[in-house]
Parts: C-alpha cells; sequence; structure tokens
C-alpha cells in the first residue's frame, strides 16, 4: 500500500476526466492517407521505439461523420491501449486531427485538475499498471476498459506540482528521446560505411589490389559443436556459447559445462580467437546469418553452432560478410519449413570477396567502431530510462518532493 503525501488527493480517475471511446471505423473506410488513425499496435511501437510502417488513414469526410457523434480529440487528451499490449498511454500534443480505433483504445478527455503530462506519467508507473492489471480479464486477451478506467486510483497533488513533476521527467525523456534519435543515425552511418568497406567500393587509406574471390570449404574447416543436453549445463564450470531456443540471439558466455561432462567435447569445439561460429538452424534462413566471431579462447561451443577456422580470413570480417553480404547465399542453401537448417556441405559452398588480410583487418577494426560506439549509446540510454523510472517512482509517490514542502 503506498503512502501519499498528507496535502495529495487520492480520487478515482473518472471523478476528474470524461472517459470514453471513439465512434466505430471500419475496414472499408481506411486510407492509406488523409487523418492518421491510431491503433494498439501504433502506440505499443511509439513506445518500443519502433518506427510503424504500415500506418492507417480515413478520409476528411469519414472524419467529419464520425467526431459529429464522438466529439473530436483535442490536444492534452491521454489515449490508452485497451486491448492487447494494454494500459499503454499516448498523449495527444498538437492540434492535429487524428481518430483511433474504438473499443481497442481509451479516451480520456483532459481535465481542468490534472496536467495531461502528469496523467501520462501516472499510467506508466507501477501503481497504476498495477491496478489496470489487476482490472483485466486475461482469459483469452487481456482487456482493459472504459469500465475500469474510471475505477483507477490516482494520486492527485497540487497543480503546480503536477506541472513540476511532469517538466522533470520530462527531461529525461527529451535526453532518451536524442539518444534515439543520435543512434539511428549513427547506425545508418555504420550500414553505409558497411556496404561500402564490404563491397570493396570504398578502400581505407593504404590498401589497393584486387580481392578475391573463393568458396569457403576452400580456404577453412568446418566442424560442428560439442552435443550436449540441458542436464549438462549448471551455473558454474567451464564457458559455453550456444545459440538461444528461440533463434532469435546468442547467450555469450552466460552457460556453463559441468566438469564431468567436458570430456564430450572434442578438441575443435573449444573456441580459438578468430572463430566464426554460425547457427546451425533457425526459425528463419536470416536467423541462420547471425554469424559472430569469438573473442574468448577456450570456452566450448555447443552443438547448434558451426564453427568455420581459417587463417585466410579476419573473423570478424567474415562474419559482417555474412551478415550484410552473403546472407543471400545462405538464403538459397538453407532447407526446411517451419525450421531451417544448415549443413556444415552447404555452408562449405558460400563463396566469399575478400582483400588481404591487413584490409580485412583494418576493415573489421573500423566497423568494430561504430559498433562499439552504438552499443555504448545504447548503454548509456537503458541507463538514463533506469533512472527516469526511478524518479518516476519517487516522484509519484510523494517520497521526493519539488514543491510544497514535506
Amino acid at each position: 500500500m503506498v503512502s501519499y503525501p498528507a496535502d495529495w488527493e487520492v480520487i478515482l480517475l473518472g471523478s476528474k476526466c470524461e472517459i470514453t471511446s471513439s465512434k466505430r471505423v471500419f475496414e472499408s473506410e481506411w486510407k492509406k492517407s488523409g487523418i492518421p488513425f491510431l491503433r494498439t499496435r501504433d502506440i505499443a511501437n511509439f513506445h518500443a521505439g519502433i518506427e510503424q510502417r504500415d500506418k492507417l488513414f480515413i478520409s476528411e469526410d469519414t472524419y467529419r461523420k464520425k467526431i459529429a457523434v464522438s466529439g473530436e480529440v483535442k490536444k492534452g487528451d491521454l489515449l490508452v491501449t485497451g486491448v492487447g499490449t494494454i494500459g499503454l498511454p499516448f498523449i495527444v500534443e498538437t492540434d492535429e486531427k487524428l481518430y483511433f480505433k474504438d473499443g481497442n483504445i481509451i479516451w480520456v478527455k483532459q481535465s481542468k485538475d490534472i496536467n495531461p503530462k502528469f496523467l501520462y506519467y501516472l499510467f506508466l508507473s507501477a501503481t497504476v499498471q498495477a491496478q489496470i492489471v489487476s482490472f483485466c480479464d486475461f482469459t483469452t486477451v487481456g482487456t482493459f476498459t472504459i469500465k475500469n478506467a474510471k475505477k483507477i486510483k490516482i494520486p492527485l497533488p497540487p497543480l503546480e506540482e503536477q506541472t513540476a513533476i511532469a517538466d522533470t521527467l520530462a527531461v529525461f525523456d527529451r535526453h532518451i528521446t536524442n539518444l534515439t534519435e543520435l543512434i539511428a543515425k549513427k547506425k545508418a552511418i555504420r550500414d553505409g560505411a558497411l556496404d561500402d568497406l564490404m563491397s570493396g567500393r570504398t578502400r581505407l587509406e593504404g590498401f589497393c589490389g584486387e580481392w578475391e574471390v573463393r568458396r569457403l570449404g576452400e580456404i577453412g574447416t568446418f566442424t560442428k559443436g560439442a552435443p550436449f543436453s540441458k542436464a549438462d549445463i549448471s551455473a558454474s564450470g567451464t564457458p559455453m556459447i550456444l545459440y538461444g531456443e528461440l533463434y532469435t540471439t546468442y547467450k555469450e558466455v552466460t552457460y556453463s559445462v559441468q566438469k564431468h561432462t567436458q570430456r564430450k567435447a572434442k578438441a575443435q569445439c573449444y573456441s580459438t580467437v578468430g572463430d566464426v561460429i554460425i547457427p546451425a538452424s533457425g526459425e528463419t534462413a536470416e536467423d541462420i546469418s547471425r554469424a559472430t566471431c569469438v573473442m574468448i579462447p577456450g570456452v566450448v561451443l555447443a552443438g547448434d553452432l558451426h564453427i568455420f577456422r581459417t587463417d585466410k580470413l579476419d573473423g570478424r570480417f567474415l562474419s559482417y560478410a555474412i551478415n550484410h553480404v552473403i546472407n543471400r547465399q545462405i538464403s538459397e542453401i538453407a532447407q526446411g519449413i517451419s525450421i531451417m537448417h544448415i549443413n556444415a556441405k552447404g555452408l562449405s559452398k558460400i563463396a566469399v570477396h575478400y582483400p588481404t588480410l591487413q584490409e580485412q583487418t583494418a576493415i573489421a577494426d573500423t566497423l568494430t567502431a561504430l559498433d562499439t560506439e552504438i552499443s555504448s549509446l545504447e548503454a548509456e540510454r537503458l541507463k538514463i530510462s533506469q533512472i527516469r523510472d526511478g524518479a518516476m517512482n519517487d516522484l509519484l509517490t510523494g517520497k521526493v518532493r519539488l514543491t510544497h514542502g514535506n
């Protein structure tokens, strides 16, 4: 039970705000341009920082007919997802026209007693989210209704303090937004450099000469990782690299192999710096293309991975090539329907275009530096998000006061 300051009210949201929804828009009324039409997925993508590519719209004529019945969404109103991904808020910050999907999104109209941005942060808080979950029916798809939204209990400090809290939290959000935009720019630069350098269209200073084209089977060897069962994996022992059960990401040195099962691993299943590991299977051919270069020696490589070893290629250069340049060849070689598989024989046929080892290393160094910078920015964004979440908890519960004393 949260204890709020004595000068804060605790009210039912429905006692201060009109809570409703929109007039139904039928699929036949959707357009590819016109007035923006929001769905749950659009708001969810906004929170995830994902650009929505399949945006929907309605015509001006349809918009006028709908608002004649439901009213017009205005600046300061809050839209909250009510189906599927529930309880995510979207604050209307402009006077531009928009509409939204009835039933799926709840419309909380602005109140003179509540700062809109303050209410937005309240909906993100653990206290309000816990209430939303307790109200929802998860028998099939989670639903958050207008009736339940009216029952949400919210703390209400004086309006001046609401504004101060919202402004403080908005500083964190602006920093997060700026970092997100910077990361996107850095990734675009990295992708452009990757295309130019890996194709040989752009050469780094001091390098010239023709590039070779060889099949991987001609310049190196493939082996399969060591066969281990889940029972062989423990919290301590020899570090182990395996591919995630959902074939989505590497879990590097987060699993270990028990000592008495290490003998199952042959010598070639222990990593050497520069080894390139390639998934043996994946939900899609693109998953198999997610190669990475091992930089930690003596780690056991699990049986769901192919290990490629060569002295002709810089491992980092090859992993960039597989991920971004020659993944189409993997798509042609991989087999399967629900799960795609690839064997060493198929991998050996892949052709790679490469310069001298010295130029490969220089290219890999350049791209790695760009990736390291991006990773650093992503880590900073995560840190600021965590600080924002802590500040939000303190400010929205009154543990930390910005005005009106203690």
